[in-house]
């Protein structure tokens, strides 16, 4: 349906390939490692299932990104693999919408750019001259996750329905064949512009990630956007190269609870400003529906209420504010009470991911303030872990179960309540390790 077209090699036969981790796609079989394909019917959680799910939709993509239109040379690595990862989240969720899988492509983003902000970071294309340089351009945090990121951030800027014409164009016009990443930058210049094509290159070429600051200046009731980019780079380490990003950058703005209007502009230069819609805005934000592929910053606003974002969006935000607090762009305090606001989401996932911003280096603190932080943790925590309690109940789907796992353990050892209930769950175990 995708493709517009009929699966190419007229049969798809599965080989469970016995003592090997692993998966290799050929036309008409793909091969799967023993551990990943072949599940005890005790292990079949739903985890199991979707991770298997995944794999096989990922080999199923390269049918086309891999087989039908294979890469010219191992610097393209990138094409074949972002490609079949941007694409396996689509078919996963076809499968199965209940997972929500597309919106683990928010943790391909976070992935990416934890990476991108290593000054070692590798650029998603690069010269392969060597067989140790073949294996390297498998590197899952750049070839995988980033190029799915930046994927899902065209499409997302440019629209589903002529993202989709550019996959279909690029597929007809090298089936059968060899191309390379210019061959499908040519695609998106023939289709839509050179600016777009430009745009994507320059995510292409050059190691690292954009962040972007965004001011809001309001005059005289004309509210305007005030955008710069640098390299994201760890606190006190200058960019040499003053590198630049073309960053489809699309944000959505508003006052109290309306919805807000959204705004997309590309940053080619080091700065820009943008003419915001309606009156000023008292509120941001950076990432519409959490895909682009940068960090930001936002002054002069603040960011909407948790209950205006998306799902996506409110992952990002976790993600965002983890990285500025690394940064020293918000301070420890203040991460760690949205953090405390987070846990308490009604979403199940987004309360999990709120937990990493209440985390702190224990070893770090003195006694009077480790003990002060154990009894905030107690006092934010202590009611939604009792109320979970350690075993799993019918109608608990897995993000109950993994909020579950993340948040009993932090308050348990101190909790008269779950501490027993512990013990009484140990002494059965030790009975009859079934009976748990």
């Amino acid at each position: 349906d995708y493709f517009d077209m009929a699966y190419p090699y007229g049969k798809l036969d599965v080989a469970v390939v016995p003592r090997y981790w692993g998966t290799m796609e050929h036309p008409g079989l793909v091969a799967l490692g023993q551990p990943l394909t072949l599940i005890p019917t005790a292990r079949e959680t739903r985890d199991r299932k979707r991770s298997y799910a995944n794999i096989l939709a990922h080999e199923l993509a390269h049918q086309w990104f891999g087989d039908l239109v294979t890469m010219a040379w191992w610097d393209d690595t990138w094409l074949n693999e972002g490609l079949g990862t941007w694409l396996d989240a689509k078919i996963t969720d076809a499968v199965e919408p209940g997972w929500r899988f597309l919106d683990d492509g928010v943790g391909n983003v976070e992935e990416a750019l934890d990476a991108d902000a290593l000054p070692a970071a590798r650029a998603m294309r690069q010269v392969v001259d060597s067989a140790d340089g073949i294996q390297a351009s498998f590197d899952n945090a750049t070839t995988y996750a980033k190029g799915a990121a930046v994927f899902a951030m065209f499409e997302r800027w440019l629209g589903p329905e002529r993202w989709r014409e550019i996959i279909r164009a690029h597929v007809r016009a090298h089936a059968d064949g060899s191309a390379t990443a210019d061959d499908f930058l040519a695609t998106v210049a023939t289709r839509v512009d050179p600016t777009a094509a430009a745009a994507l290159g320059s995510f292409l070429a050059q190691p690292g990630a954009p962040l972007v600051t965004m001011d809001v200046r309001c005059v005289d009731g004309a509210a305007r956007l005030a955008l710069a980019q640098r390299r994201l780079l760890p606190v006190g380490l200058p960019d040499p190269d003053a590198r630049r990003w073309q960053i489809p950058v699309c944000v959505r703005s508003g006052v109290g609870r309306g919805p807000g209007v959204e705004t997309c502009v590309v940053l080619a230069d080091a700065a820009a400003e943008v003419a915001l819609p309606g009156p000023c805005p008292t509120w941001l934000a950076p990432h519409v529906d959490g895909h682009g592929y940068y960090r930001a910053t936002v002054t002069g606003a603040s960011l909407p209420p948790a209950t205006q974002l998306t799902r996506r969006e409110r992952l990002r935000a976790i993600g965002e504010l983890g990285s500025a607090r690394s940064r020293g762009d918000v301070p420890v305090a203040a991460a760690i009470g949205a953090g405390l606001q987070l846990v308490a989401d009604r979403d199940a996932r987004v309360a999990r991911w709120g937990i990493s911003l209440t985390a702190v280096r224990r070893s770090l603190l003195d006694d009077d303030l480790d003990a002060r932080y154990l009894r905030l943790l107690d006092r934010a925590f202590g009611k939604r872990a009792r109320a979970l309690g350690w075993q799993r109940r019918a109608g608990d789907d897995d993000d109950v179960q993994a909020l579950r796992q993340a948040l009993v353990p932090l308050v348990a050892e101190r909790d008269r309540r779950l501490g027993a209930e512990a013990t009484t769950l140990a002494r059965a175990a030790l009975r009859d390790p079934a009976a748990v």
